[in-house]
């Protein structure tokens, strides 16, 4: 496949790449260049594809019935009450592990 840079120099890429690789108006691609020359375009994946490849992957360090949700939410909200930005609020959820 041959694709040609315009002047303003974006590249369009072929409908059957975009295709293959699933890519939707916005996606990004990683450009670099081998030693040998070649010229390298990787897809980068979106936020959301990144944050549901990270999912799960601590689990195997939680201790059993820990929640790493519940934790972070009481860290929060510990900070958070620290910093009186709780004030007027109904605190008593906030100081146990898996409620909000």
């Amino acid at each position: 496949m041959i694709t040609i840079m315009t002047e303003q120099q974006p590249l369009t890429m072929p409908l059957e790449l975009v295709k293959q690789l699933n890519q939707k108006p916005g996606a990004q691609l990683d450009w670099s260049i081998e030693e040998n020359g070649t010229l390298v375009a990787r897809p980068v994946l979106s936020r959301a594809e990144r944050a549901q490849q990270a999912a799960g992957m601590g689990r195997a360090w939680l201790k059993a019935g820990q929640s790493a949700v519940a934790d972070l939410i009481a860290a929060q909200a510990e900070e958070d009450q620290e910093e009186g930005l709780l004030n007027g609020i109904d605190q008593s959820s906030y100081n146990r592990p898996g409620t909000r």
